[in-house]
């Protein structure tokens, strides 16, 4: 399982706030169940949504209120991104370039 380095900002950024509402102990939860799903998707590749329509190879997977993207690899996923449940993935991903996320 691997990491996109873009994926930093985003985890600091989810840390923060959920920090601020719901305190440190709700945010160690939180990236915990974060980090799990990475590591359960890496195991299981196939449990999340083909999301063609978003790229060709881009899959999904709730987790929490996020929902975490990622790629097929050859030594199991790449972790690509991690969107809020309420964002418009369409309009989030057109704003970057293609060879972001």
């Amino acid at each position: 399982m691997h990491c996109a380095s873009s994926l930093v900002p985003t985890l600091e950024a989810i840390w923060v706030y959920t920090v601020e509402h719901w305190g440190i102990e709700q945010a160690e939860r939180y990236l915990q169940g974060l980090f799990g799903c990475f590591e359960e998707l890496a195991a299981n590749p196939r449990f999340g949504r083909e999301r063609s329509e978003v790229k060709a190879g881009y899959r999904s997977f709730p987790q929490g209120r996020h929902v975490v993207f990622y790629l097929i690899v050859p030594k199991g996923v790449e972790v690509i991104g991690i969107v809020h449940q309420s964002v418009d993935v369409d309009a989030h991903l057109g704003e970057l370039p293609d060879d972001e996320w």
